[in-house]
């Protein structure tokens, strides 16, 4: 297989000796593995190292890459210089572990400052605090807990190994010999830490690559790193445009709704010609892990197995804490835990009973905004808690199978994923077309609407031959009905 026009300009453009830094913004499935691939294979390159957002990732690098460049994720790579030469143990932070006598709200902000902090560009603390508008009393709690980490008195967590690592390069404390070639792929969902690091490992030349418009991590506190990567010395940019995946019929459709929201008619998203079109794998995309479920129990009604790319609590998670709300009961998950206040209420004020005849109506009042809860009442309503309980025995029983023509997983986790036939869950439409109508009345920032605009380009692109129930992709569809109890 050789290199496309694209992909070949990409590598000359890398290849003048006045590149320093490449920056390929790469369309979902246009290849840029195989980019990577053909400049790793050049003779003229004795060393290097490619940075990758999973291990699964690593792996498949390893087994293509030749043995002088080496490929790790930043967590891995980070590990191997702090964890084990300052031998140090790596395990959890919670608000548990703060034994300073403050309310408990404060220890839960501490511990979200530290993460933050670790993930962010700082190297100091009190200048995050500063730009942060942090409160002292964090600021100084967040520094006490660092140092006992880095001391080895607590266990570190995987985002703390990671600043380090940012920190003893950037003090000079490590440094790394200088290698022909370091690649980051993912770059537009990195951590600003991860783009940092990047920027301090020497390298002769450098390769950053992803889809500016798969950025759909945000909510995880990442960043992207092409506007982080842009002003540095000897920079220059290329685009793959071209997707190998999508047929040329939906791409063309994807490539005007992005040219729309995106208010951008210079945008391209070039289709391909298969000529095998037979269906072989199904996915069941969505927005929500409590979407999921309602697909899970139509197949398994119909005896068929399905794939899961995350892990049954994960999905489950939501569906089961809304059956098994109670007075005075206990949500461990902080994230979760207003859906408790808000059952307590109901159950202390008849005037509310009497509007709402169920704690589940008034949580679902309260919440209508919100597209997982509203996600996983209507799953509740339509299918019953005996339905979901034997659900999640059977995902538990079966998670791990790979076997099965049906895979269900969120656009989060179908990243990097192919399928020959995708259908888009209805929860994804809606989340869209709310923010759509947000974006027009003022009520949603641009980077907020772009978190979801980009969310649906993910979706909408991880099929070959068949895309279903994409509403979103067309003016005249009609929006997903709203639940109704």
């Amino acid at each position: 297989m050789s290199l496309t026009q694209e992909q070949q300009g990409a590598v000359d453009l890398f290849n003048k000796p006045d590149t320093k830094l490449l920056l390929i913004d790469a369309c979902a499935g246009s290849g840029k593995s195989f980019t990577l691939l053909d400049i790793a294979r050049s003779k003229n390159i004795k060393s290097g190292l490619c940075i990758v957002y999973n291990k699964s990732v690593s792996d498949e690098n390893k087994l293509h890459f030749p043995d002088t460049f080496k490929s790790s994720t930043i967590h891995s790579l980070a590990y191997r210089n702090t964890v084990i030469p300052f031998k140090l143990k790596v395990g959890f932070f919670n608000a548990r572990d703060i034994k300073d006598r403050i309310k408990w709200e404060y220890k839960v902000i501490v511990v979200d400052t530290l993460r933050r902090f670790c993930l962010s560009a700082y190297l100091k603390i009190d200048e995050y605090a500063k730009e942060n508008e942090t409160i002292p009393l964090v600021s100084k709690l967040v520094t006490k807990y660092i140092k006992m980490m880095k001391d080895g008195e607590i266990d570190v967590t995987h985002e703390f190994y990671m600043k380090f690592f940012h920190m003893l390069l950037a003090n000079k404390i490590i440094k790394p010999k200088e290698i022909d070639v370091l690649m980051l792929d993912e770059c537009q969902d990195s951590f600003a830490c991860t783009i940092e690091i990047f920027k301090l490992i020497p390298a002769k030349k450098k390769i950053a690559v992803g889809d500016h418009e798969q950025a759909i991590y945000s909510f995880n506190h990442c960043v992207n790193g092409f506007n982080m990567l842009c002003s540095e010395p000897g920079v220059r940019y290329a685009n793959l445009n071209r997707t190998f995946r999508v047929n040329i019929s939906d791409s063309k459709v994807i490539e005007k709704f992005m040219q729309k929201y995106l208010n951008n008619s210079n945008y391209t998203f070039k289709g391909n010609t298969h000529s095998d079109t037979s269906i072989k794998s199904r996915a069941f995309l969505t927005k929500t892990n409590a979407s999921l479920v309602g697909k899970m129990i139509d197949l398994m009604e119909a005896g068929q197995g399905f794939n899961l790319l995350r892990p049954p609590v994960a999905i489950f998670e939501l569906p089961m804490i809304l059956l098994g709300l109670k007075k005075d009961g206990f949500i461990n998950n902080p994230e979760f835990r207003h859906l408790q206040d808000d059952t307590n209420i109901w159950h202390k004020t008849k005037s509310i009973q009497l509007e709402f005849t169920t704690p589940i109506k008034y949580i679902l009042h309260l919440n209508s905004s919100d597209v997982a809860i509203k996600a996983a009442i209507r799953i509740i309503i339509k299918y019953g808690s005996e339905k979901i309980f034997n659900a999640f025995e059977y995902a538990k029983d079966h998670y791990g199978e790979k076997n099965h023509e049906w895979t269900l997983s969120t656009v989060f986790t179908s990243k990097g994923f192919t399928f020959d036939y995708v259908e888009i869950a209805d929860d994804m439409n809606a989340a869209f077309f709310k923010a759509v109508k947000e974006r027009k009345k003022k009520k949603m920032k641009e980077d907020k609407f772009n978190d979801i605009l980009y969310q649906a380009y993910v979706i909408s692109t991880r099929h070959k031959h068949k895309l279903v129930n994409a509403k979103f992709l067309y003016d005249d569809c009609i929006e997903p009905e709203e639940i109704i109890i």
